[in-house]
């Protein structure tokens, strides 16, 4: 398997594993180039693997930047509150039934 792929996966994985959540900037390329030990052009390599997974945003000067995590899902939390609150009025009605029965 080519460097640059190592890498990327190395990448991706310490991005699942939160060591760079979203909206943080990857270390610098002479960072990378020195952890890993490899040429500019492998890290940019590496970089645009991600990249065109969607997982980073590449800007000139400024950096690599997480703007996604593989595996994440969408999580409708407004959604989840409803129901949660529906299932808490159901249960509520029904202890409230339960207690006006007992002598």
């Amino acid at each position: 398997m080519p460097k640059y792929l190592d890498i990327a996966n190395d990448l991706r994985d310490r991005i699942v594993a939160g060591e760079f959540p979203i909206g943080s900037k990857l270390p610098g390329i002479t960072d990378l180039q020195g952890r890993y030990g490899v040429a500019l052009n492998t890290v940019r390599a590496a970089e645009e693997v991600l990249r065109e997974e969607g997982l980073l945003r590449i800007a000139q000067g400024e950096g690599a930047f997480v703007v996604a995590v593989p595996g994440a899902a969408t999580v409708d939390v407004l959604g989840a509150l409803y129901a949660a609150r529906d299932a808490l009025a159901v249960a509520i009605a029904a202890a409230e039934r339960q207690q006006k029965t007992r002598p």
